[in-house]
């Protein structure tokens, strides 16, 4: 029974290893009609105001090039040879900021409309606190002249003329050839098929992704159109990692077509209280405790919760379990996630991996070395440089 067992487990390991190198021998391999390094994070955030048509054109200028600078760069071991020529014509690339993909969040209107915007309750982006989804598109209010930004530590963006919310079949409709991500923020079933219909309506199918980290949105998304390129859920995600580390990733066929992850150590970096990674903390008042109220259903997981929201109160308990937690969880986060192994057996399989929100010329580095297919940045032009020093220099 043993050397039988034996025999099972070492055939399973070996068929394991041999597929996921070549994983095409069981797999065809997706065939996208598109292929994504520089991805604006909502048109750029950082340079424009987010998820408006002004976001999307991309004119944001970036910082002129210093051929000095570069030349004696001792850091990057490289010696810059740039033409008077080719200094202008690197200029003009960087304004131009080539998209490879944009990347949007949808919400609908109270009368059925498609717009293009993160929040559904208006109170961050346009200072009142009306949802998206109770009132008429003409009735939106425009988005405010200073905006945060998010994943860039307390950065805000000041906006020019352009404060409206715009429909998607605007972007559509401009952009006809760029691929467009789109990220489905409400569980709405008319927002999903008015979606498909509008992406059916300008022939978008092979250049358009879509999805949401709910499982329950992106299967609807599926189910409403199987030909349009989808994303992976949350709980897809866990289950591909899962199935990575127990070798049972090879065999499993996948419908997804893109990944999109987030880098750890970007989070981690953050330091704002209103970074969504941080821990929603009850207030200190004086020198007593506000007791948090007590769970309706007291799990062992309600339990724990409860018992650290109190002892979270004492700001030296909170002090050093942030610390000690987080730096722990990102490290086993990033080990998980952040797999050179992982991307690579994807890209064999036609999946693009994207990494999001990276904002620093580091972050972009680290990604690209980890084998992804694109960045996903707040700041398109600087992306776009970094890119394109990068072809300079390989060339």
């Amino acid at each position: 029974m043993i050397v039988i067992s034996l025999t099972f487990l070492g055939a399973y390991v070996l068929s394991s290893l041999l597929l996921f190198k070549y994983p095409t021998l069981i797999h065809r391999r997706k065939q996208l009609k598109f292929h994504c390094c520089h991805i604006s994070h909502r048109g750029g955030a950082a340079e424009n105001l987010e998820n408006t048509l002004s976001a999307f054109e991309n004119k944001g200028m970036v910082d002129r090039v210093d051929i000095e600078e570069h030349m004696s760069a001792s850091d990057h071991c490289l010696i810059w040879c740039f033409t008077a020529y080719e200094v202008l014509q690197y200029e003009i690339l960087c304004c131009e900021a080539k998209n490879d993909m944009l990347e949007i969040d949808v919400q609908l209107t109270k009368d059925g409309k498609v717009v293009v915007s993160h929040d559904n309750n208006l109170l961050r982006l346009a200072g009142c606190g009306i949802n998206i989804s109770d009132v008429n598109y003409d009735d939106i209010p425009s988005l405010q002249c200073v905006l945060p930004v998010d994943f860039t530590n307390g950065h805000c963006c000041q906006g020019g003329k352009d404060r409206k919310i715009p429909l998607l079949q605007d972007i559509f409709a401009k952009y006809p050839d760029i691929p467009i991500n789109i990220d489905i923020k409400t569980n709405n079933d008319i927002l999903i098929k008015e979606t498909n219909k509008l992406i059916q309506k300008y022939q978008r199918e092979e250049i358009t992704v879509w999805g949401n980290f709910s499982y329950r949105i992106t299967s609807k998304c599926f189910r409403e159109n199987p030909n349009i390129p989808l994303l992976f859920s949350a709980r897809k995600v866990f289950l591909l990692v899962l199935m990575m580390y127990t070798g049972l990733l090879p065999f499993v066929p996948l419908r997804e077509s893109c990944l999109e992850l987030f880098m750890p150590q970007v989070l981690a970096r953050a330091k704002s209280k209103d970074n969504l990674w941080s821990p929603s903390v009850p207030a200190f008042i004086g020198k007593g405790l506000k007791m948090p109220e007590t769970p309706s259903r007291f799990g062992i997981f309600h339990a724990v919760k409860y018992s650290l929201s109190c002892l979270r109160q004492i700001p030296a308990f909170e002090e050093r379990l942030k610390k000690k937690s987080y730096s722990i969880l990102f490290w086993l986060i990033n080990r998980l996630l952040m797999n050179k192994a992982l991307f690579h057996h994807l890209k064999k399989r036609g999946i693009q991996t994207y990494l999001w929100v990276l904002n620093e010329d580091k972050d972009y580095e680290n990604a690209f070395q980890l084998g992804v297919t694109g960045v996903m940045t707040d700041y398109p032009s600087k992306l776009r440089k970094y890119l394109d020093l990068k072809q300079v220099a390989q060339s």
